[in-house]
Formats: C-alpha cells, structure tokens, sequence
C-alpha cells in the first residue's frame, strides 16, 4: 500500500470517531430505544463507510494497476524509440554504402564502356587490315602475271632475232622454242597493256585499305590507351585484360613499300625491252 492509500484509511477512520462523538444522545427515559436506533444506525453508517472506504481503495487500485501499466508501456516506448534511432542509423549507413557501391558501378560502367569501344574499334581495324593482305595478295599475284608476261614477251622477241631456233633461256632443258603457246610478240604486248592498268589498279586498292586499317588501328589503340588512363584515375584495377590482348598492334610489318607493291610507273610502262 502506498502513501496516497495509507493516507486515505487514516482519514476513514478519523471520520468514523468524529460520527460517533459528535452524535446526539437520548433523553434517560428513552435511553433504551434510543440506543438500539442509535446502535443499528451507526451500525448502518459504519458499513456505509467501509463500502465507500472500498470502493475508493478499489478505485485507487486502478488507478495504480493503471499508473504501473503506463510507466511499462512508456518504458516500452523508450526502447522501442531507442531501438528504431539505432535503425535509422543503420539505414543511413546503409544509404552511404549503397551511394558508394552506386558511385563505383557507375565508374566502372564507363569504364567497361571505353573497353567496349576500344575493342570495337580494333576488330573493325582487324577486318579491314585482313582485307588489306587479301588485297595485297592480289596485287603480287598480278604483278608476278605481269612479271611472266614481260619475261614471255623478252623470250619471243630473242626467239624472232636469232638466226635459228634458240632454246629461249628458262625453258625446261633447253627444248622450248619459238613464241609458242603465249602468241607473237605483238599479241603478249597488247595484253601487258591491260595486266598493267589491272595491276595498278590492284595495287592502289590494295594500298588505300592497309593505310585505311592502319589508322583505324591506331585509333583503337589510342581509344585503349584512354579507357587505360581512365582505369588509372579512378583507381579500377580489378577488370583484367583479355586474353592474349596487346597493349598495341605493330603495324610496319604490314604496310605497303615500295618493293612489295606496283607503283603507276611500274603499271604504265610500256617500252620495249633493251635489245
């Protein structure tokens, strides 16, 4: 029982004293009867006291159940607060680490991207630079025709100067003779016309696409060498290269000199050999 209750009975009881002093007492002849109305009527007070006295410890029961169960539920509260700060900030750390990974996802995003293109750039090079050689090829398989041709035109001309039938030189044994199956001079010489504006043609095309592939190369070299300096600012070192990837593509070995391929005074010259 707290204080607020203790205090309560004290003035209970202090009202029951105060009741029965303060009652008026009977004359003596009626002392009898009198009594007996006084008694049941004190007695009638007294419990109508004790259920009031009751009632309010009741009520003052309540009202500390009530009291007790709003402290737990605030004190429930207050950790319930306490506990939904503590997620807060979990949630803001995790907010800041998301932000980061978010941060990073997108640098190496455009990393990959320069990669990507970089690596376009040098397939597309590639192909071309394989359809350079093709072209290359072609060119020297129509120099090395025109080349046969001049050497056949040579041989028919010495078979047409020399008193007899001479074996003309690079025949097999010797046996071959005459302008045999190439036809007479003149003929070989009209059809050198034409191998010649075909080789040049051959040669120029071919020339044209391996300086075409080489720069489109060197531009997928310069585009890795800038996705390599991106990589390097923002510190992304954790994409490897590819597979037997090269930092850059040597290309001398491939360009067209001036022994390899026909030049347009090589094409058009027409005169005859020296006799």
């Amino acid at each position: 029982m707290n204080t607020i209750q203790k205090s309560l009975a004290s003035s209970a009881v202090s009202l029951i004293w105060i009741l029965a002093i303060s009652a008026p007492r009977p004359a003596m002849g009626e002392t009898g009867k009198i009594e007996n109305a006084q008694a049941l009527l004190e007695e009638a007070k007294m419990n109508e006291l004790e259920r009031k006295i009751a009632a309010k410890q009741t009520e003052l029961e309540r009202l500390n159940e009530d009291m007790n169960k709003a402290r737990q539920q605030a004190d429930g509260l207050e950790k319930s607060i306490g506990k939904v700060g503590t997620a807060v900030i979990e949630s803001h750390g995790h907010l800041d680490q998301l932000a980061s990974q978010k941060k990073r996802l997108t640098e190496m995003l455009e990393l990959v991207t320069l990669r990507i293109d970089a690596e376009k750039t040098k397939v597309e090079g590639l192909k071309m630079l394989g359809i350079a050689q093709s072209k290359s090829l072609e060119a020297i398989a129509r120099r090395n025709e025109e080349t046969d041709l001049k050497t056949n035109i040579g041989k028919a001309e010495m078979s047409l100067l020399s008193p007899k039938a001479l074996p003309i030189i690079g025949a097999a044994d010797g046996q071959e003779t005459g302008p045999g199956k190439q036809g007479n001079p003149t003929e070989m010489r009209k059809r050198l016309a034409k191998v010649n504006h075909v080789t040049f043609t051959a040669g120029a095309a071919a020339r044209e696409a391996m300086v075409a592939a080489s720069a489109k190369l060197q531009q997928a070299d310069a585009a890795g060498a800038r996705a390599a300096r991106r990589g390097s600012e923002l510190g992304i070192d954790e994409i490897p290269p590819l597979p037997g990837e090269k930092d850059s593509l040597d290309l001398s070995a491939n360009l067209p000199t001036g022994g390899n391929l026909p030049t347009k005074q090589g094409a058009t010259d027409k005169k005859h050999p020296k006799r």
